[in-house]
C-alpha cells in the first residue's frame, strides 16, 4: 500500500489457580523447536523408543502471591511482570502455546486424574506501526480463553486445596456469567473486580 507498515505480533500466556495470576511462559521458549506443524498447540515429549506422548499438564502448584493485576489511566489491563513472546508466523505462536500447555495446572478432582485446575488466558497483541498516519503506532489484542468446567466438591474430597480449587473456578465461572448478563442488560454496574477472570478480561468484556 505504500504506507511502510510494520506489523509485530507477541503472546502472553497466563492461567488463574485457585484465585492467583501465575505466567505460564515464565521457562525461556525456543520457537524454533522441531515439532510437526499438526502438533503445534499440543503438548507432547518424545519418548525413549523415539514416539511421542501427549503431555498431562504439570501438577498442582505450591500457592504464593501470584502476579498483580494492573489497570491504565484508559481502562485497559495488563499483568506487570508476564512473560510477554514476539512471534513471527503461526508456527512460532503454536509452539508458545504448546509450551504454555505443558504448565497448565492439572490434578486428580475424582473423576479425572489430570483435569485443569485453572481458568488460561492466551493473549495475542498485534502493533502496527507507521510512520505516515495520523497514529503511528496502533496496537489490538485477542484473548482466547481456555475455562475449567464447573465442578462440585465430590464426598470424600475433604481436602482444603481441593476446595479452594473448586471454589476458584465456580467462582470465575459465575462471575463471568455475571458481568454478560449485565452488559446484556445494560447496568450501571458491571461486576469485573467479582473474580481475577473477569478483571483480566474486562477491556475485553468493554469492546476495547
Amino acid at each position: 500500500s505504500g504506507q511502510d507498515l510494520d506489523f509485530r505480533i507477541y503472546i502472553s500466556f497466563i492461567e488463574i489457580y485457585c484465585e492467583r495470576i501465575y505466567d505460564l511462559l515464565a521457562k525461556p521458549i525456543n520457537t524454533s523447536t522441531a515439532v510437526p506443524l499438526e502438533d503445534r498447540g499440543r503438548a507432547f515429549t518424545p519418548t525413549a523408543s523415539g514416539g511421542r506422548k501427549l503431555d498431562k499438564g504439570a501438577p498442582r502448584r505450591m500457592l504464593d502471591t501470584g502476579l498483580t493485576i494492573k489497570e491504565s489511566l484508559d481502562g485497559s489491563v495488563s499483568v506487570p511482570g508476564s512473560t510477554v513472546v514476539e512471534v513471527k508466523d503461526i508456527e512460532q505462536a503454536l509452539e508458545v502455546l504448546r509450551v504454555g500447555t505443558m504448565g497448565r495446572t492439572t490434578g486428580d478432582n475424582g473423576v479425572n486424574s489430570v483435569s485443569s485446575r485453572s481458568h488460561a488466558i492466551f493473549q495475542v497483541m498485534v502493533e502496527r506501526r507507521s510512520n505516515q498516519c495520523a497514529f503511528p503506532l496502533q496496537a489490538t489484542k485477542l484473548n482466547f480463553v481456555d475455562l475449567a468446567g464447573s465442578e462440585k466438591l465430590r464426598p470424600g474430597s475433604g481436602v482444603s486445596v481441593v476446595l479452594q480449587e473448586v471454589t476458584s473456578i465456580n467462582l470465575g465461572l459465575s462471575a463471568l456469567g455475571q458481568c454478560i448478563g449485565a452488559l446484556v442488560a445494560q447496568r450501571a454496574h458491571i461486576p469485573y473486580r467479582d473474580s481475577k477472570l473477569t478483571r483480566l478480561l474486562q477491556d475485553s468484556l468493554q469492546g476495547q
